[in-house]
């Protein structure tokens, strides 16, 4: 009995060492895009601001975005040389704006309504554009919208639960990672 007891302690301590392992080096491991693992690797890991501009982290922490999540999407935004950045938080303002271009980054924030990211998608499916929806799972119905968009378009999605990229570019296959 003093041995099975023994032999239970030794698997569980192994056991708890390989989930710490596992956690340290889970970035990345188990995506089989090239294209998507490297995002990941020069994006997500990245603990500090990459390259000279921080507007976009900054306007991130004034809507009350985290830290790590305020840097990720600023060194998304370098890595992908967007240009701009746009927040979209109503179809009304969605609507003003007639050309949308592949080089602005777009975001919808959490309190904009479910139909808002709708629209934005189905613009930015013809000319290759990025949509960030912040918060997605923050209510119910947002979350089966999201989730629903991404069964039904032909797109490129990255779930970090607080923010789910859209990359609407038709050289990417049309896979869905959650991070």
């Amino acid at each position: 009995m003093l041995f099975k007891n023994i032999k239970i302690r030794i698997f569980r301590a192994l056991l708890n060492l390989a989930a710490m392992t596992h956690l340290r080096h889970f970035h990345g491991h188990g995506i089989h895009s090239p294209f998507v693992y490297n995002l990941v690797r020069n994006t997500f890991i990245k603990r500090h601001i990459v390259g000279h501009d921080d507007a976009l982290y900054k306007k991130m922490r004034q809507i009350g975005l985290p830290e790590k999540a305020s840097v990720q999407l600023q060194n998304i935004c370098h890595y992908l040389h967007f240009s701009a950045f746009e927040i979209v938080e109503t179809p009304e303002t969605f609507g003003r704006q007639t050309a949308y271009d592949s080089k602005t980054l777009y975001f919808v924030p959490s309190g904009a309504p479910v139909a808002t990211i709708g629209a934005l998608a189905g613009s930015l499916d013809g000319v290759g554009g990025t949509l960030v929806a912040l918060y997605p799972r923050h209510e119910p119905a947002r979350m089966r919208f999201c989730r629903k968009l991404c069964r039904q378009k032909r797109f490129l999605s990255i779930d970090n639960r607080r923010f789910i990229i859209m990359l609407f570019d038709n050289k990417l296959p049309k896979q869905h990672y959650r991070l």
